[in-house]
C-alpha cells in the first residue's frame, strides 16, 4: 500500500510511470473495523471478500462503502454491491482523475451438505492520465465449511487466473486467504484470517464483534503486515444499517470508512 501511495503521488506531481495496481483493499466498514478478518462471515460485501459466503445468503441486500485512505482525497475508494439470494454484483473505483482503478464483478455461491462454494468474475480497468488505459479479466473463488452453528472455516483465492496488465504483461498479485469465524456466544464473534498477497509475507488478521444491543454492535481488529489497529460500530434500524470504522496505520495515520446498507443478512 505504501508503494501505491508513493506511485500515485508521483503520477499526480511528476507523471512518473510506476504503479502497483489492484492491491487488495478491505471492502466495507465492518471488514475495516474487524481487521479485514471477515472471509468466513456472510456480509454485505461477500462477493468482494469471499464469494462462497453467498451460499449462505437467502435475502436481498444493497450496500455502499466509501473511504479515503489515510485521509487523502486522491486515495478515495468507493464500492457498491447488490446481492439477490446466492447471486451478486458489485462495482468499485479507486483513485482520482489522474489515476483510477475500476472493477465490475459478478458472482454466485451455492451450499450443500455443510459446504458452500463460490466464484466471481471481474473486469478490471486502469486509466492513467497521459499514459492511456488498459483492462484485464480476473477470477476469484472460495470455499466455506460450516463445521457447526458456532464455527465456520474458509479459503479464498483472488486473481487465481493470474491476470496481467500493460505491454510487459506483469501479473496482478494473487491473494490467498484462509480464515475462521467462531461464534463464542450469542452476541460475540471472533474471526481469524491468514493471507498472502503476491510476494508479500504472511499477514495475520484478528477481528471481533460484540452485539451490545440487538441493533448495535461494536468491533475491533488488528493485522500484522502492515501493522494496523482498527475499531468501529454498526447500527441497524429496521432493514437499514449504518457501519463506521477507523483504522490506524503507523506512520500513515487514520483511515475512516462508512457503509450504508439495506436488508443485510450477517452470519
Amino acid at each position: 500500500m505504501i508503494q501505491k501511495i508513493v506511485c500515485i503521488s508521483l503520477f499526480v506531481s511528476l507523471g512518473v510511470t510506476c504503479y502497483a495496481a489492484f492491491e487488495d483493499i478491505p471492502v466495507g466498514a465492518r471488514a475495516h473495523a474487524m481487521g479485514n478478518a471477515t472471509s468466513a462471515l456472510l456480509d454485505a460485501f461477500s462477493l468482494c471478500t469471499n464469494p462462497s459466503t453467498l451460499g449462505l445468503n437467502s435475502g436481498v441486500s444493497v450496500a455502499t462503502f466509501a473511504t479515503e485512505l489515510f485521509g487523502e482525497p486522491d486515495l478515495t475508494f468507493v464500492c457498491g454491491e447488490v446481492n439477490i439470494g446466492r447471486f451478486g454484483a458489485y462495482a468499485s473505483s479507486f483513485g482520482n482523475k489522474v489515476y483510477r482503478e475500476s472493477i465490475l464483478g459478478l458472482g454466485c455461491g451455492f451450499y450443500m451438505h455443510g459446504m458452500s462454494f463460490g466464484v466471481s468474475a471481474k473486469g478490471m480497468a486502469l486509466s492513467i492520465m497521459g499514459y492511456g488505459s488498459d483492462a484485464t479479466f480476473g477470477l476469484d473463488a472460495g470455499v466455506l465449511g460450516v463445521v457447526d452453528e458456532r464455527l465456520t472455516i474458509s479459503a479464498t483465492g483472488k486473481n487465481i487466473n493470474l491476470p496481467a496488465l500493460g505491454s510487459s504483461g506483469e501479473e496482478l498479485p494473487t491473494v490467498i486467504k484462509v480464515g475462521s469465524a467462531m461464534f463464542l456466544a450469542d452476541r460475540f464473534v471472533l474471526c481469524i484470517d491468514v493471507s498472502k498477497e503476491g510476494r508479500a509475507g504472511l499477514n495475520l488478521s484478528l477481528g471481533q464483534e460484540l452485539v451490545i444491543y440487538p441493533h448495535f454492535s461494536v468491533r475491533s481488529g488488528l493485522s500484522t503486515d502492515p501493522s494496523i489497529f482498527s475499531a468501529g460500530f454498526g447500527l441497524i434500524l429496521a432493514r437499514l444499517s449504518v457501519d463506521y470504522s477507523v483504522r490506524m496505520h503507523h506512520p500513515l495515520g487514520l483511515t475512516h470508512g462508512l457503509t450504508l446498507g439495506y436488508g443485510i443478512d450477517r452470519r
